[in-house]
């Protein structure tokens, strides 16, 4: 609580008036004035420390004022607690009181005396406080309540606050300036206290030191923004000249187009449940393919491309799937027809996609700037769809386009060019789902592009990405002035190239990158070494029970890491041969019918020895219950073309819609060729296939033996099964054709048994050739 006392001198003031009436009063009646005169000076002191609004909600609570009757007039008694305003009011107090005590016979004397000097001083001190200044003093609430109200207090509820206790100890002794107008009142108790001036903080001089460390980083962030404004706005940005040489259709409006896909409807169709892939395949095709041809403003158009993009990548991806698990494909035409649906929504993205970043490369600086994050976001996109188009494509074992290959090769020169901080940036890559950057895609794309993927079935592709991605840091992009005279190849990329990289020595290459032309160099030494080494190893611990030391290769079995590894090391032989697998475009169609899959080539050869062998067995074996029922298997009922045939391999081609048979990489197929005098049976195994345009299926067959029996191998342990296998002749060596579900080992030994019941034994020298599920041993 803050309260007003009195100064010293107000005090001395009232002890000098108390010194001039001492001969009209006693000591017990001057100490009894003492003690109400502090009491009420007091009191009156800390009633000026309320305003106005409170003084009056307090003079309300006070005990109504005595009303001076009109019948008293002069002779009416006068308050002794009243407080004079005037000196003249106090003069006519002291005249009227003088009289009724003079009036009074018993009252006479020392009493009427006292009243006199009460009323006298109460004026008197109430002049002086109303001329007096007053000090300030800081206490608690709890100052102005005696100990017994303090107990009270103490009892009460924790929920009265304290304003209420400070009424209540008010009310309990009544307000002495109920006769004091309010008006006066406010005058009695306006003042001011002025403030403190602030204290003002002396600046610590710095050193010159301090001063220059300041002055330096003040101006190196004023550049440091500058320089981002700068940059926003394009005036730092380098001119982009390189053209992208991206071509287009013409534009169609929106009217001449039958409807465009929403951002809503675009998540109806991805949220519906029970619609096949098939259904939101071919619809996406239809509403990307509106999306790229139609001339919508730019937001627009990337809006319902960014909308569409992340749940078609999702759908791709089960594509693709499917065709890894299951690539063969036989009289499935909605296979063939999903596969069209998702390769043309990826291309219908893509267009839209260079669309836009085409609009915004050819800008100024001052429309690129502001909206250069917009670009780089695009084009990091872009590159990923042609990355996941490039995949589908591999599993569906269709040729990359050309235009494709160029756009790759072309923003990643761009990027190099002018946003070089971009390539090197990680980012989620939807196609390789994990993090990547511009440059692994890139790496990786040129891979692909180099090996020959068509002679891995889809089964392996899996193994094919992760084996890859695994040794990618092992590719290493040279700049033109790093190329030296190292005896080492070199991948030579040109940004208009539009086919895999040309591997030349680095002497040429040098003299190519003076010219301008390649805008990157690769150096592939290092991983082609790897591929060496892990094909060496996969020969080593054939047969033995043992795991390959990569990661990757040592969790697959030994046949089919063997497998993956002996295209990847004939491909490497190529490329250091700088020679390509032979490519025919003129086919003659050709009597054919052809037998896939193992247990058809084996049912074959066991009717067709049966059928030329009826003769000599006896009618009784043949009529015979236990005699095994060999039914002739079906044949492809397609049209079949022939390109050329030399004594290792035949080009074929064939109708893929109307083909009844199972046609994948690696599969061996029977093929019976008719001629006039006789049929031809020739056993092969797929080696490559491409789909090309127009529905046909392009195959590459790798011929083992011409002729061939049906026989049963089984180990010489009493506990081992018999395996269906076929017996082959070759340029008069025997071969063993089985699949992976006996492990064989050079020089083991195992039985034979022949059609005619006869039981040979034989070794194994070596193993010829292994596929996915086939291998071919050598038998000595």
């Amino acid at each position: 609580m803050i309260r007003k006392k009195r100064n010293s001198e107000s005090k001395e003031d009232v002890f000098e008036l108390s010194d001039e009436l001492n001969d009209i009063e006693d000591s017990q009646s001057i100490e009894a004035i003492r003690e109400q005169e502090e009491k009420e000076v007091e009191y009156v002191a800390d009633e000026a420390l309320y305003t106005p609004e409170e003084l009056e909600s307090i003079f309300d609570k006070s005990p109504p004022p005595v009303e001076e009757s009109p019948e008293a007039g002069d002779g009416a008694e006068v308050n002794q607690e009243a407080i004079f305003s005037s000196d003249k009011e106090m003069d006519q107090a002291l005249d009227a009181t003088a009289a009724r005590k003079e009036s009074q016979g018993s009252d006479d004397g020392v009493g009427g005396q006292e009243d006199i000097v009460r009323t006298a001083k109460l004026a008197k001190q109430t002049q002086e406080i109303q001329r007096t200044p007053y000090e300030i003093q800081v206490s608690d609430f709890f100052d102005v309540i005696t100990p017994a109200e303090k107990s009270v207090c103490n009892e009460q509820e924790a929920s009265v606050s304290r304003l209420e206790l400070l009424g209540e100890a008010m009310d309990e002794q009544p307000c002495r300036t109920e006769l004091l107008p309010v008006s006066e009142v406010y005058e009695a108790f306006e003042f001011s206290v002025e403030p403190e001036p602030p204290v003002q903080e002396q600046p610590v001089p710095l050193d010159e030191s301090a001063y220059k460390k300041a002055a330096f980083k003040a101006k190196a962030l004023f550049s440091k923004n500058k320089a981002h404004v700068d940059e926003y706005l394009g005036r730092t940005l380098p001119e982009r000249e390189l053209a992208l040489e991206f071509s287009f259709a013409s534009l169609k409006s929106k009217k001449d187009i039958e409807s465009i896909a929403s951002t809503r409807s675009i998540r109806l169709l991805f949220s519906s449940k029970g619609k096949s892939l098939t259904t939101i395949l071919k619809k996406a095709d239809e509403d990307l393919c509106n999306i790229a041809r139609c001339n919508l403003s730019k937001s627009h158009k990337l809006s319902l491309l960014d909308a569409y993009t992340p749940p078609l990548f999702e759908k791709i991806q089960q594509l693709i799937s499917q065709f890894e698990k299951r690539p063969s494909v036989h009289e499935d035409t909605k296979r063939l027809e999903l596969a069209e649906h998702g390769v043309h929504a990826i291309k219908h993205a893509i267009t839209g996609y260079k669309q836009l970043y085409t609009e915004l490369y050819e800008s100024s600086n001052l429309i690129y700037g502001p909206q250069r994050g917009t670009a780089n976001r695009i084009v990091c996109r872009l590159i990923d769809l042609l990355c996941l188009e490039q995949l589908l494509l591999c599993a569906l074992h269709q040729p990359i386009p050309t235009v494709s290959v160029k756009a790759v090769n072309k923003l990643f020169h761009v990027l190099c060019c002018y946003e070089p901080q971009l390539i090197e940036e990680e980012y989620t890559s939807q196609s390789w789902e994990g993090l990547a950057s511009i440059k692994d895609l890139y790496l990786v794309y040129q891979v692909m592009l180099s090996f020959q993927l068509n002679s891995i079935s889809g089964i392996q592709h899996k193994l094919l990405k992760q084996y890859f991605v695994k040794h990618l840091g092992l590719l290493r992009i040279t700049e033109r002035k790093s190329v030296g005279d190292a005896d080492e190849m070199l991948w030579v990329l040109s940004q208009d190239h539009s086919e895999a990289p040309v591997l030349d020595m680095p002497k040429s290459a040098a003299t190519a990158a003076v010219s301008g032309c390649p805008s990157l160099l690769i150096q592939p030494n290092v991983i082609f070494n790897r591929i060496i080494r892990d094909y060496t190893q996969c020969l080593a611990i054939l047969g033995e029970g043992k795991r390959h030391s990569c990661p990757v290769l040592g969790s697959v079995d030994a046949l089919q890491a063997l497998n993956l590894m002996s295209v990847l090391n004939w491909s490497v032989c190529l490329l250091l041969s700088q020679s390509k697998p032979q490519s025919l475009s003129l086919y003659d169609p050709v009597k054919l019918l052809a037998y896939s899959d193992f247990k058809d080539c084996v049912a074959y050869f066991a009717y067709l020895y049966n059928s030329q062998n009826k003769d000599k067995e006896s009618r009784e074996e043949q009529d015979s219950e236990k005699a095994p029922v060999i039914k002739k298997p079906k044949a492809s009922g397609s049209q079949w073309w022939s390109a050329m045939e030399d004594e290792e391999s035949i080009y074929l081609q064939t109708d893929e819609k109307k083909s009844s048979i199972a046609l994948d990489v690696g599969i061996l197929m029977l093929l019976v060729r008719s001629n006039q005098e006789q049929e031809e049976v020739l056993l092969v195994r797929i080696s490559r296939i491409e789909r090309i345009q127009s529905g046909k299926l392009s195959l590459v067959a790798q011929k083992l033996v011409a002729k061939a029996v049906a026989v049963e191998v089984k180990a010489l342990s009493d506990d081992a099964k018999r395996v269906p296998a076929l017996v082959g002749l070759q340029d008069d060596k025997a071969y063993l054709l089985t699949t992976h579900q006996t492990n064989f080992h050079n020089q083991q030994k195992f039985g034979i048994r022949f059609p005619d019941k006869s039981v040979v034994v034989a070794s194994v020298e070596g193993l010829a050739s292994v596929s996915h599920n086939l291998q071919v041993l050598k038998l000595a």
